[in-house]
């Protein structure tokens, strides 16, 4: 069989040796699926918000007279299970998301089960299942985590950001600012690579595909963003546990500042991205169909 284009296949297990091949239009769904999960959980974060702004309103001037009510009920435990799920899960899919196209960039020819649009839809679910269970499991009502783990801060935000004398602290570090640490580690140093290898030759040719080489760019741009983000609640949170002070107001700010602007960016950037690697896509393939003069 002849193949006009090097990127109409791309070379997973056959029957030769164990693959399949798997078309550009599988890898594409496998992309979507992973960009539609960060954009939920993304979503969710302004359910967060919207949760958080009707209690202000409500307790607007009286908030001193029902700040432990607030905080121990059913509606802070919401807000809390909400923003959990919507701060690790936009980090999670979004290491999925740089791991299938670290997979795609570097190793085209591995045949890494990422590639198939059923696996990648497998593990978005099992993704769901394990942060349903760190967000729910505070409300074990265990002596570990008290009768309102969510409810330490007057925003229901289960991170340490001003210090570490509530109940289940090491899980919210563990969480928020470890687990999170790590993630944002790792997608960096991949971009980083996959950055370097797009912009050094490809097959002994010396050029860097234009296509790949754009999306790292533009993807780096991206978790530099989140990084930038992150970043300064990661510090924070460590500041806590070796009890450096922080000013409440400026813990506060954070939070409510760099989370929205985070989840406002992935959507936005993924959707532009999306639609400018389409037209360089169609347009490096028109040129390739045309014929050598």
């Amino acid at each position: 069989m002849t193949i006009e284009s090097p990127d109409a296949l791309m070379f997973v297990p056959t029957e030769c040796d164990g693959s399949i091949l798997v078309s550009p239009e599988t890898q594409n769904k496998s992309s979507d699926i992973l960009i539609i999960n960060i954009a939920l959980c993304d979503f969710l974060m302004s359910v967060y918000l919207f949760l958080i702004a009707g209690t202000d309103y409500v307790y607007n001037g009286v908030y001193f007279l029902n700040s432990e009510t607030w905080t121990r009920s059913s509606l802070c435990s919401v807000a809390g299970i909400v923003v959990t799920i919507s701060c690790e899960g936009s980090l999670t899919f979004l290491l999925l998301l740089t791991r299938f196209r670290y997979s795609n960039i570097l190793n085209p020819l591995s045949g890494n089960p990422l590639l198939s649009s059923k696996i990648v839809l497998i593990l978005s679910c099992l993704c769901w299942i394990f942060l349903s269970l760190i967000a729910f499991l505070p409300l074990s009502r265990s002596s570990y985590f008290g009768d309102s783990f969510y409810g330490s801060t007057g925003i229901c935000l289960p991170m340490n950001l001003i210090s570490i004398d509530v109940n289940g602290w090491q899980y919210s570090f563990a969480i928020f600012a470890v687990l999170n640490a790590i993630i944002l580690t790792l997608i960096m140093m991949s971009y980083v690579q996959m950055y370097k290898y797009v912009s050094g030759s490809r097959s002994g040719s010396g050029r860097a595909d234009p296509t790949e080489l754009v999306l790292a760019r533009r993807s780096l741009v991206i978790n530099l963003c989140n990084l930038f983000c992150w970043l300064p609640l990661i510090i924070v949170q460590f500041c806590a546990v070796f009890s450096v002070e922080i000013p409440n107001q400026v813990a506060a700010w954070l939070a409510v500042l760099f989370l929205p602007i985070n989840s406002t960016l992935n959507p936005l950037l993924y959707t532009i991205l999306t639609i400018d690697m389409k037209s360089i896509r169609a347009r490096n393939k028109r040129r390739k169909q045309q014929p050598i003069k």
